[in-house]
């Protein structure tokens, strides 16, 4: 799909879905209430069309580095824990894919990774990414790397996840759209005085691959995390934002055939000169 042909994929209409993003605001450490607080929103979701609903970055457990760094084990939860458990019972009650951002505890080691949980519509857990790039101020100390960055396949189309500070870097995006992502989710938890970072490269990084874009932000007040979800298309334009200082869910139905179009129209992808880029791959 990265080259386009209009009319390709049929009618302009043809390709449709409905999103939620939940503009979480966490107890921290307070992993229960969280969880139970989650379903409630999920369920204001689902009564509204929702068929993928997204969470902030560590909404479970919150996001405080201070915090972790004292507590990590006690938040860290592994896939068979009570937040993945809980929220893969709403998903096949449901019938929605669920992006469930955790601090994830790896079987048997003491190495912990920031990382989302996909579930599907039938509850069953489609795979996990983990933060690939960890913010430079705390948590290089705290996590594990990740080494990948997969695709999950749903049935209404190719999902990316980003978290975070993964947004700064480029390439993160943009290897998720060649490997055939329609739809980036970006889970996190951006503090208020880089908000100016978050306005700017998520329109860049999705006018640039022409993909449709869903960041979900925490809200913290406490903590000086804004909010201000929101959901752009392949031309670079916000088509839906919170603008509550407060929780939130953030509903909009996307249109993929926007896709094929914006491609057809300015065809950035098929006008790229991956042998003229080897100096990206140096160390």
């Amino acid at each position: 799909m990265l080259y386009c042909k209009k009319g390709q994929y049929g009618s302009i209409m043809g390709r449709s879905i409905k999103i939620a993003l939940i503009q979480f605001s966490s107890i921290l450490g307070n992993i229960e209430k969280n969880i139970k607080k989650a379903i409630e929103m999920i369920e204001i979701a689902t009564i509204n069309g929702s068929k993928i609903i997204c969470f902030p970055e560590t909404f479970a457990s919150g996001y405080d580095l201070n915090f972790f760094k004292e507590n990590m084990p006690s938040l860290a939860e592994g896939l068979n824990g009570y937040t993945i458990s809980s929220l893969r019972k709403i998903a096949e009650l449901k019938k929605v894919y669920i992006i469930a951002p955790i601090i994830l505890k790896e079987d048997q080691k003491s190495s912990f990774t920031n990382s989302a949980v996909v579930i599907d519509d039938n509850g069953s857990i489609m795979g996990v990414y983990n933060k690939n790039h960890l913010w430079h101020i705390g948590e290089g100390n705290l996590f594990k790397k990740g080494s990948g960055y997969p695709i999950f396949k749903s049935k209404y189309c190719n999902i990316g996840i980003l978290i975070c500070y993964d947004l700064n870097l480029p390439e993160a995006a943009r290897i998720l759209t060649l490997k055939g992502a329609e739809l980036i989710f970006l889970c996190s938890a951006w503090i208020q005085k880089d908000k100016h970072i978050y306005d700017i490269f998520i329109p860049a990084r999705t006018l640039e691959n022409e993909i449709f874009f869903a960041s979900v932000n925490m809200f913290d007040k406490d903590r000086n995390l804004f909010g201000n979800s929101k959901i752009v298309n392949p031309k670079g334009e916000i088509v839906a934002e919170s603008l509550k200082k407060s929780e939130d869910v953030l509903i909009y139905k996307i249109n993929l055939e926007e896709i094929t179009e914006a491609r057809y129209n300015a065809p950035y992808l098929s006008q790229r000169r991956p042998k003229q880029y080897f100096t990206l791959c140096d160390e």
